[in-house]
């Protein structure tokens, strides 16, 4: 697993890196920059329930250049998370054109995703991962036929503790997993699927 993105040169950020790269994941295409580090707030309720409040810092200075041709012609899936739209965009328009997998989350960047922009994008993409409030509210005017007509494969609607549904053309899965232990923090758990869904779903090729 690579991870490219734009990180603050503090020594912060130098630290998270590090932690990282001891779970296995490749570094080196993170790009060190002057100025302030990317936080988030993290307000966690009594059921485990989050609030986010982020300052992005030198995190938005990334761009589709960024993401280096050599690498994805060794990948299997480019997975975009968490990204501005026109950097999401690129970064699809460039796996695609190198004809790798490519997946998306618009994360926390969904409220900056029109419904023609993620059009452009589906156009683009194999596997789309939304909430089940941006679905239902935020892109209600594009029906299911809509997200496949533009070239999607795979819909996958994350519904949080009340598990997820995936949708192809032609066929609809519903699951649900019972939580191990009580839920303390679900901070990163739409990710951890995301990555894991993606993970199995090469596993089956």
């Amino acid at each position: 697993v690579y991870l490219v993105a734009r990180a603050s040169s503090h020594v912060l950020a130098r630290k998270v890196l590090e932690k990282i790269k001891q779970y296995g994941v490749r570094v080196e295409s993170v790009k060190l920059v002057e100025g302030a580090p990317g936080v988030v707030v993290v307000l966690v309720d009594k059921s485990g329930e989050r609030t986010m409040i982020k300052y992005p810092g030198v995190n938005e200075e990334l761009k589709p250049s960024d993401l280096e041709l050599s690498l994805l012609r060794g990948a299997h899936v480019l997975h975009v998370a968490s990204v501005k739209p026109d950097v999401a965009l690129g970064f699809l328009e460039l796996g695609s054109r190198e004809g790798i997998e490519t997946t998306l989350d618009p994360g926390g960047y969904v409220a900056e995703w029109s419904s023609d922009l993620l059009v452009k994008a589906l156009k683009h993409t194999h596997t789309l991962f939304l909430n089940e409030q941006s679905f239902c509210t935020q892109f209600r005017a594009l029906s299911i036929d809509k997200f496949f007509k533009y070239g999607l494969s795979v819909l996958v609607i994350k519904r949080g503790g009340k598990g997820a549904v995936v949708l192809t053309q032609s066929r609809c899965y519903s699951g649900y997993a019972e939580p191990i232990k009580r839920v303390v923090d679900t901070t990163g758990a739409g990710d951890a699927f995301s990555a894991f869904f993606n993970a199995k779903s090469l596993e089956s090729k």
